[in-house]
This record gives structure tokens, C-alpha cells and sequence, in this order.
């Protein structure tokens, strides 16, 4: 394995690669890599762990855009099991039912307003930028969203709970959002 800190060289050197062949071809290139291993026998598994880190990135290109080294991987890894698993389950989450259905009835954008903060990270400024509406209609939405679902967005197994359920269940469309948003930065 690599120490934490070539790690952080690897990583490095890697983002710059794939930016500057990315600039001279004129294309998009993408990566995925595992950590060091010193037997050949780990060759499978460090294959394994790479295509898992591409496979994230199909999934969700926007979300896992800085990804490259398995030892980054972090919840991403857990992704593919918790889309089985909701595969196989005829029930969609009650934790956006609430939503869905307000934004149905009301021509509202509260999915994609929460969707939009937290891939963010909670960041109420970079989140109102990238929906292109004021901090304070941000703000009056995301209590909008407290008041019909009834859950603080402080409560950690809730934002947990409902980002996972955004990124599993409307997965098509939060990568249309981010795609729609990364096409007008271009």
C-alpha cells in the first residue's frame, strides 16, 4: 500500500495526466486506480477495485469526478449493493415520496434544490449559485422542505438516509441536472 502521502502524489499526478491529455486530444478521459500491491497474485483484486472506481463514474460522473484511487472510494463503494438492493424491492423511499409529490403538484424544484445541496455539501452560497436563485430563496425552500417532510436536513441518519435515496433512486435524474449545469459552464 501506499503511505498516505504518496497517495496524495499519486492522486495528484494523476488528475494533472488526465487533464493535460484531455486538453491536447480534445477529449475526456477517465481513470480508476487500486493501491499498491506488491504480489501478483493481488493483480485480480487491484483489477477489481480499479473498474469499481469506473463504474461509479458511469454511474454518477458528476458526484464522482474527482474519484481516481480506491483508497478515496469511501461510501461510493457501498453504492452498487444499495442499488440491488432497492432494485429488488417494488417500494420507492418515503423519504422522497413527500417531495416528489409536492413538486408534482406544485410546480416546485424542491427534489432538485436538495439534490443540488447536498452534492454541495450543505454550501447555501455555491447551492444558490449553481440553482441561480438568491441565498434567501434557497434558505425559504430548504425549510419548505423541513415543514412537508417534517425532518431537519441537521439530522444526520435523515440527510444520510435521503442523499443515498437521491442518488440511487432518481440517479437518471440528478445526473441530468448536474450534465444540464456543467453543459451551460461550458
Amino acid at each position: 500500500m501506499f503511505p498516505l502521502e504518496g497517495t496524495g502524489r499519486l492522486s495528484s499526478f494523476l488528475h494533472k495526466l488526465l487533464g493535460e491529455l484531455g486538453q491536447s486530444e480534445g477529449c475526456k478521459l477517465t481513470a480508476g486506480c487500486s493501491p499498491e500491491y506488491r504480489e501478483y497474485t493481488s493483480a485480480a483484486e487491484a483489477y477489481r477495485e480499479a473498474l469499481q472506481i469506473l463504474e461509479m463514474k458511469k454511474l454518477l460522473p458528476y458526484h464522482t469526478r474527482e474519484l481516481l484511487l480506491y483508497e478515496e472510494i469511501g461510501f461510493w463503494a457501498y453504492l452498487p449493493a444499495i442499488l440491488e438492493q432497492k432494485r429488488s424491492r417494488p417500494r420507492r423511499s418515503p423519504l422522497l415520496y413527500p417531495l416528489k409529490e409536492h413538486d408534482r403538484e406544485h410546480k416546485s424544484d424542491l427534489l432538485r434544490t436538495l439534490a443540488v445541496y447536498l452534492s454541495l455539501d450543505g454550501n447555501l452560497k455555491a447551492s444558490a449559485a449553481f440553482l441561480h436563485i438568491h441565498t434567501n430563496t434557497l434558505m425559504y425552500r430548504l425549510n419548505r422542505i423541513a415543514e412537508i417532510t417534517g425532518r431537519s436536513l441537521k439530522e444526520t441518519d435523515y440527510r444520510t438516509s435521503i442523499y443515498l435515496d437521491l442518488l440511487t433512486e432518481e440517479t437518471a435524474q440528478v445526473n441530468l441536472w448536474f450534465q444540464e449545469a456543467a453543459g451551460s459552464r461550458e
